[in-house]
């Protein structure tokens, strides 16, 4: 069976996918099913584990099951799966996703402005759907490096997700707009490109200059080119997708450098 990673979670209103990066697009998610991806750099992963420590052990409630495995079948030929980063329980369960950021932008965004990103949001309900809880914490930390290479968290925020009983969705108590249905028709139409190998439409805003989910895609052209006509099959746009994979040099920001205090005489 092919793989639907739950990192590539997003929404669809309609026939249109809302997603903020490329990891959500319906074609992008094809192509990781037909393993034609890009690779991840291991720093983030690492900086993910310390966060995920750092998290923990400020945490007051007792983690109940931690690396939780997510497992779904969501049609004959594709399953979802991957692991939610534990779960507690107090009067009710409780789903946690922690999520580290080095980018200057992310900061800006996600903790200064206090905007969830809206893919995490998607993971997260993806496993609230799942194991059956109405209630999800998604903690963020901004993480530096410091003068001896190890990594600091400088900043932080916490989002608390409810799902409310029609299915709306709320962020520290505020609708976002989105509903469960959104977030379940994603992953149910996720399944049907991957089984019958469809290239979907791009996701909304694709076009856009600026913060589009598009802007930093290892496919981009590839895409320019299913678009404009110019590939015929499905066989074709793999081909695609695996010459422009070669050449293709993925965008990674800069990890701040924490500044050394001055010593006040």
């Amino acid at each position: 069976m092919k793989k639907l990673y739950p990192s590539s979670a997003a929404f669809m209103w309609g026939n249109l996918v809302i997603t903020k990066y490329d990891s959500g697009c319906l074609r992008r998610i094809l192509l990781t099913a037909n393993d034609i991806r890009t690779d991840i750099n291991p720093v983030f992963g690492v900086i993910g584990d310390i966060h995920e420590d750092n998290y923990m052990k400020n945490l007051k409630m007792p983690i109940v099951v931690k690396e939780l495995p997510f497992k779904r079948k969501i049609n004959d030929d594709v399953v979802q799966s991957g692991r939610v980063d534990f779960r507690t329980k107090g009067k009710i369960w409780l789903v946690h996703e922690c999520k580290s950021i080095t980018s200057i932008n992310g900061r800006r965004d996600v903790i200064k402005n206090s905007i969830v990103n809206i893919n995490n949001l998607a993971q997260i309900v993806s496993y609230m759907i799942h194991f059956d809880t109405h209630k999800g914490v998604i903690p963020y930390g901004f993480y530096e490096e410091a003068e001896d290479g190890s990594f600091v968290m400088t900043d932080s925020r916490l989002f608390r997700v409810q799902i409310e009983n029609y299915g709306e969705i709320l962020v520290n108590g505020t609708d976002t707009g989105f509903n469960v249905k959104d977030q379940m028709l994603h992953t149910l139409k996720a399944g049907e490109v991957i089984s019958k190998d469809i290239v979907w439409e791009r996701p909304n805003d694709a076009h856009k200059k600026f913060n589009s989910p598009c802007n930093f895609c290892a496919f981009k052209f590839t895409c320019d080119r299913w678009d404009s006509n110019e590939l015929q099959s499905v066989e074709e746009f793999f081909e695609s997708a695996r010459e422009e994979i070669q050449g293709f040099i993925p965008f990674e920001p800069k990890i701040k450098k924490v500044k050394k205090k001055k010593v006040k005489k």
